[in-house]
């Protein structure tokens, strides 16, 4: 399917974007790029707009499963990951509302150091 499809990539300085080449390359796939963006809705747009394929988060595509607008398709055996970090300035006073939400996330998460 990639072979023939414009794909709606992300732009090279996105987080999003290494993950993504590497699966092309695991899987020995080169995408025909009809498009670059920072923005996953810009992306999804382009697949609104019937010029293509992309890959999007979950997170963007509750409203479209919901409606049934488009049809999402499940890569078997590969999941496209993100890290993230919960930052603080290390001498700023930590109000109660902070130091309750921080105290919520060590409590969820002890195998990581907060």
């Amino acid at each position: 399917m990639c072979r023939s499809l414009p794909f709606g990539e992300y732009h090279f300085d996105s987080g999003s974007r290494d993950n993504i080449d590497n699966f092309f390359k695991d899987a020995n796939l080169t995408p025909i790029i009809a498009a670059e963006s920072m923005s996953p809705q810009v992306l999804i747009k382009m697949c609104q707009s019937d010029l293509g394929i992309t890959i999007a988060p979950d997170s963007q595509l509750q409203e479209f499963r919901k409606n049934g607008e488009f049809v999402e398709l499940q890569i078997p055996g590969y999941v496209i990951s993100r890290e993230y970090y919960l930052i603080y300035h290390k001498n700023k006073y930590f109000t109660y509302g902070m130091q309750t939400f921080l105290d919520y996330l060590r409590n969820q998460f002890p195998q990581r150091t907060l």
